[in-house]
Order: C-alpha cells, then structure tokens, then sequence
C-alpha cells in the first residue's frame, strides 16, 4: 500500500513513519489510481481519496469502464503501484463486488501498464472468485494486514 494511504502512516508516533518513504520516493513513478464506474456519480468519493495523495506524488485517475471499452489506453510498464478506488463502508457487499468484478474485466490491461513486481491495492473487497481470476490474470496474490495485493510476477526479458 502507498504509505500515504496507510493509517498508520497518519499517526506520527506509529513505527511506518520510518520506513523508507521520502518524497523522492514517492514521487519516482507515477501512482494509478483505477476507479470503479460507480463512482462517477459520487465525486465526493474521489475527491477524498485524491486528497490524500502527497502533492509531490504524481498520479493519473482513470476509470475501469473507459479502459474496458479501449477509451483509454494505458502506456505499458509505467506504474510501480495501482491503487482500486473503493469507498469505506457507504456501499452494500453486492455494490462492491460489482466494482470488483468491474477490476477483473480489465485484469490483463491493468497487469500490462504495471512494471514488474508492481503492485494493485484492492482492500479487503477481495473474494474467492476474484483472487482465483486474478492469479489466472497472472498475479501473485499478497496478504498484508488483512488487505490484499495483486502483484506482477511477470518478468521483463532483455537480451
């Protein structure tokens, strides 16, 4: 997870705090932040999760719908992280499943546009189904704190 996205990364006395995030760090490549359709009714939503992004953090805001439909094509090996823009607790469990299986049907492109060892922050929104078609898909799924990652396995060959 981003550090600026982790809550103990808000406490100042919590432990993540030394960990290596330094805005160098941070602002290295940019963050892809993949947004679910159903919130584009819901800007609210998106706005407080783009606050809490470092202003020195570049990020682009793309819409899963619109790189479904090939709207939007996302360049290849740009991000080291993705970030699934899910709301906390407004939406029922069958909202956000709809919002995941949103995120499968964009699994290959998404994989593609991440740099090798690179890394989706999905939450705790993750079941059973979705895991299975995202380690299809060719990810490597990652618990950490009870949240789940989806990370790149695929290697880059150079001669």
């Amino acid at each position: 997870m981003p550090p600026f996205l982790d809550p103990e990364f808000l406490d100042d006395m919590s432990p993540a705090l030394s960990k290596s995030s330094s805005p160098s760090t941070l602002s290295s490549c940019p963050l892809l932040i993949l947004s679910p359709s159903s919130l584009s009714h819901r800007p609210q939503v998106l706005e407080s999760i783009l606050s809490a992004i470092p202003s020195t953090q570049p990020h682009h805001l793309q819409m899963l719908d619109r790189i479904a439909m090939n709207f939007v094509r996302l360049p290849e090996n740009q991000y080291k992280e993705a970030v699934l823009a899910l709301p906390t607790t407004e939406e029922t469990s069958g909202e956000v499943d709809k919002d995941i299986a949103e995120l499968t049907t964009v699994f290959n492109k998404v994989l593609n546009a991440l740099q090798p060892g690179g890394r989706v922050f999905v939450g705790r929104a993750a079941n059973e189904t979705f895991t299975k078609e995202a380690v299809l898909a060719g990810y490597l799924i990652e618990l950490e704190n009870q949240q789940v990652y989806l990370t790149n396995t695929t290697a880059v060959y150079s001669p």
